[in-house]
């Protein structure tokens, strides 16, 4: 129960702390905004650690902050590939030009543009497929609705750093209408870095990352093709019910499939004793 409270008490502490931003000023709206921005992260890297596992927390840290960091490094240093740009101090200490809480944000919301992706491709794809598995969506419209969130958080950030002083464009045209002082450039840079931010994302957290919510379990995948050469299959006994087996099948156990909890309707029996054993002792699988 703790597990699912924290989130939720991350995210009423940052709701109230942007209610407070527009009712303040100067440097307590500065302070707010750094406070806001470790908040957001905490409950992104948090959610994806109690949710889906250390795999995928780490791995929206490595991609989205470290990637963040880079990316942001790079355009101070060269204006590739948002525009050329600078960061005053008031958003705290900096690293190459950049102030850290920078890749901060870059964290907090690719997790939820990401996970809005994959619910939409879920829903759109049907959800469970007729085998129990999880209809995934395609990858590259997932990929896509993630990148298209994420840019278009900008276009509602951007404008209000920008009015606050806490970044400053050297050329800001051409800009988009209605949004003057900032070039199209960066909504460009930021739309290309968030393709290559969900793109690599996947492959790193791997599958825990394409379940929506905690209404799902982890299922490993059976073969019946002979896998005795794998060390990442394990054998099930078949030939110890059916004479007819050639050979034994085996239980996939190198990454979990994430099945919807309404697909186990109808229970097929149990595990074999030897079988389950063999899989609780697999550090990556949590038993």
């Amino acid at each position: 129960m703790r597990r699912v409270r924290l989130p939720w008490a991350l995210l009423a502490v940052l709701v109230l702390a942007q209610i407070c931003y527009p009712l303040t000023g100067g440097a307590t709206r500065a302070g707010l905004t750094v406070a806001t921005v470790v908040l957001g992260w905490l409950l992104s890297v948090g959610h994806a650690l109690l949710t889906r596992g250390t795999r995928a927390a780490a791995a929206l840290v490595a991609v989205a902050t470290g990637g963040g960091f880079a990316v942001e490094a790079l355009g101070v240093a060269t204006g590739f590939p948002f525009g050329s740009y600078d960061y005053s101090g008031e958003l705290g200490p900096k690293l190459a030009g950049v102030p850290l809480i920078i890749p901060l944000a870059w964290t907090w919301m690719a997790w939820p543009a990401w996970l809005t992706a994959v619910r939409l491709t879920q829903v759109l794809g049907g959800g469970p497929s007729s085998t129990g598995g999880v209809k995934k969506g395609p990858l590259l419209a997932r990929v896509a609705l993630a990148a298209v969130g994420l840019a278009a958080w900008d276009l509602f950030l951007d404008p209000q750093m920008v009015a606050e002083g806490y970044w400053t464009w050297r050329d800001a045209t051409p800009a988009l209408p209605g949004l003057p002082g900032i070039p199209v450039s960066n909504y460009l840079g930021w739309l290309g870095f968030a393709v290559l931010l969900a793109a690599a994302l996947r492959p790193l957290a791997g599958a825990s990352v394409d379940r929506v919510d905690g209404r799902d379990a982890d299922v490993l995948k059976i073969t019946s093709q002979d896998k005795s050469d794998r060390d990442d299959h394990l054998p099930i006994p078949t030939r110890s019910w059916d004479p007819g087996a050639d050979h034994d099948s085996f239980l996939d156990v190198s990454e979990p499939i994430p099945v919807p909890l309404d697909a186990f309707a109808d229970r097929a029996g149990t595990c074999d004793p030897d079988l389950w054993r063999g899989v609780r002792r697999l550090p990556h699988l949590a038993t």
